[in-house]
């Protein structure tokens, strides 16, 4: 998919924020987190080299490093603190705030849609590459999170 833009002009920036469900048969960040990691990767793309996670009383804080110095952050919120999936993107000097209300239904329809169509053409909506990039991603936050420090994305 790459990078996202609004317009002419690339997002430098992006932090999401959504819930952390932890299903104790996976990996840490498998079961919610990978769905605000697929945002930071729809955003910035898939060039992500750096990640360093911690973990804090309300959230663990994701942070990776791209290629070309862009910075994604996904905070992953206690389940009590519900299920709402936002997102902030800077764009130069302007910063723009979304939020996906919890109530809008759509986005299952065009799940659904997106899986059909899979099915049908054998075509994913999201490249492999940015897939993979996305599982190394998430494997190298948990081993940021175990070890304390930066990971590598390779």
């Amino acid at each position: 998919m790459g990078q996202a833009s609004l317009g002419e002009a690339p997002i430098l920036e992006a932090t999401v924020s959504g819930p952390l469900q932890i299903e104790p048969t996976q990996s840490i960040y498998y079961w919610y987190g990978i769905h605000l990691a697929e945002m930071l990767f729809a955003l910035l793309g898939p060039d992500c080299l750096t990640v360093r996670a911690e973990r804090c009383d309300e959230f663990d804080r994701i942070v990776g490093e791209w290629a070309d110095g862009r910075t994604g952050t996904a905070i992953c919120k206690r389940p009590e603190a519900g299920y709402i999936y936002e997102a902030e993107v800077r764009i130069g000097d302007e910063a723009m705030a979304l939020a996906l209300d919890p109530d809008f239904k759509d986005h299952y329809a065009r799940l659904i849609a997106d899986a059909a169509s899979f099915f049908d053409t054998g075509i994913a909506p999201v490249p492999v590459e940015e897939t993979l990039a996305i599982v190394r991603f998430l494997d190298a936050a948990e081993i940021s999170l175990n070890a304390g420090g930066r990971a590598g994305v390779a």
